[in-house]
């Protein structure tokens, strides 16, 4: 993970220097979480939005949000049974 950077004014053109660190496995699982968490609220919240729209025609989708539901509960499993950054990776 890249975290500051720095210039080396010392080479021409001068460089940017980042810095690096490991990122640790529980940073990445709750990056691809949120990610997970996120997909699964925006159908909510558009089916939510059919719902109390101006138009009598639009109707909330049970089975899109049932549909979503499980895509995020295996994604959330499938994350929490990583363990490695490989495993992470393949998702």
């Amino acid at each position: 993970m890249l975290t500051t950077h720095s210039f080396d004014l010392d080479t021409v053109p001068a460089q940017i220097v980042w810095a690096k660190r490991d990122m640790e496995i529980a940073e990445r699982q709750d990056s691809i979480k949120a990610e997970a968490i996120f997909t699964y609220s925006l159908v909510v919240e558009t089916e939510l939005k059919k719902e109390v729209d101006d138009y009598p025609t639009t109707q909330y989708d049970a089975s899109a949000v049932a549909t979503a539901q499980t895509v995020y509960e295996s994604k959330i499993d499938a994350v929490n049974a990583a363990t490695t950054h490989d495993a992470l990776d393949a998702l």
